[in-house]
This record gives C-alpha cells, structure tokens and sequence, in this order.
C-alpha cells in the first residue's frame, strides 16, 4: 500500500469515526434519543446502560474520539522519509499501531458486552467497533511493510493492554445497576391505608358484601 492510498483511507476512516463518536457523545451527553433508538429497542438498551459510560458520566465515546483524532493528526505527519532512529516517522510507525491495538482491543470489549452482557446491539456502536477494526487493520498493513515486524506487533500488543486496562477501570467505575432480571435490591415503596385512594359508592349503589 502506498503512502498516498494509506493517508486517503486513514483520514476517511478517521473523519467517519470522529462524525459518529461526536454524535453520539451530543446525544450521551443532552439525554437525546438517537435516530431509530427508540424506547425499547436494542439501541436505545446499550445507549442507555451503565456500559455506555466510564467513571459514571463519562461517555466511551469520548475516549475512543480522542484516539481518532490523534490517529488523524499522526496521519498528517506521516511522510515518505526512510524510517530511521530518532526520525519521527519511526515514532509515529509505533505510536499508530498501538492506538489500532487499543481500537481493536475495544471492539472485542464491547461486541462481548453487547453479545453476553446485555444480549442486545446497537448499530451505532457496532458500525464504530466495525470501522475502527478496519483501521486497525489498515494500519498494521502499512507499519509491518515500513516498520520492523517485531516491534509493530510489540506496539500493537500494548495498545490491546491497553483497552484491556480500559475494561478493568471501567468495571470498577461503572454504577451498580439496581434492576436485574425482573428483580430489585431495593425497599419497595409502602403506603398506609389513608394514604391509598379508595372508590367512593355512589347512592344506591350495592354494598360488594352482598353480591
């Protein structure tokens, strides 16, 4: 693959990404209901759970934009110089696999959050997952043909360390759900009998008892 025809797909793959993670951080963020996430849908079921966020009121899509902006800018600066020690196409070639690592490592996070966790999909999220392993992989054709092989695959190992380091935070930070199969932890509200309103009997209505 060309320099040229990598740096064209890469900024489309990147300015595709950084549109649907943006959109979906505006409606994380304002409470609104994305286009044919409805209420009840498989959409609206992992936009709205407590996966879909990272300290609690984080968005995951604001960390995943920030990797695909930084992917955008390394792909500006990349030229066709020979790689070479202390040459900033070097450090980009092992900045860029690293963040494909991270890409992929969190599309297998979430596609099993969304496949045994929530048993549910949400188009969005995998048309993310799907773009940003196609980026990966675009990635790692290009940096193993201009890069050793062995450190572009140590690079792209630590980017899945990475994600893997994303997943554990995000299970410790995640708010505790309190519904759960039909089920609730919590004190279910109790009224006493003044507080209940009771049907008045209309004149010459039958007393129930004597039915």
């Amino acid at each position: 693959m060309s320099l040229r025809r990598f740096k064209t797909l890469m900024l489309l793959l990147c300015a595709a990404c950084l549109l649907l993670s943006g959109w979906m951080i505006y409606h994380s963020l304002s409470g609104l209901q994305m286009a044919g996430c409805g209420a009840g849908s498989s959409c609206d079921s992992v936009m709205g759970s407590r996966w879909a966020w990272i300290f609690g009121y984080v968005p995951v899509s604001l960390p995943a934009a920030v990797i695909y902006l930084l992917l955008a800018i390394c792909t500006l600066f990349l030229s066709g110089e020979p790689v070479q020690d202390g040459s900033l196409n070097r450090l980009l070639l092992w900045i860029m696999p690293m963040f494909g690592g991270s890409l992929a490592g969190a599309a297998l996070w979430f596609s099993w959050l969304q496949a045994g966790v929530l048993h549910a999909f949400c188009k969005y999220c995998t048309a993310l997952h799907l773009l940003g392993c196609i980026m990966a992989i675009t990635i790692m054709v290009y940096a193993l043909k201009q890069a050793s092989v062995r450190q572009t695959w140590s690079f792209f190992a630590a980017g899945v360390a990475t994600a893997m380091l994303f997943t554990f935070v995000q299970t410790r930070t995640a708010p505790a759900s309190i519904y759960a199969a039909g089920t609730t932890d919590s004190d279910l509200p109790s009224f006493s009998e003044d507080e209940v309103p009771v049907l008045q009997a209309g004149p010459g209505a039958q007393d129930p008892q004597d039915l």
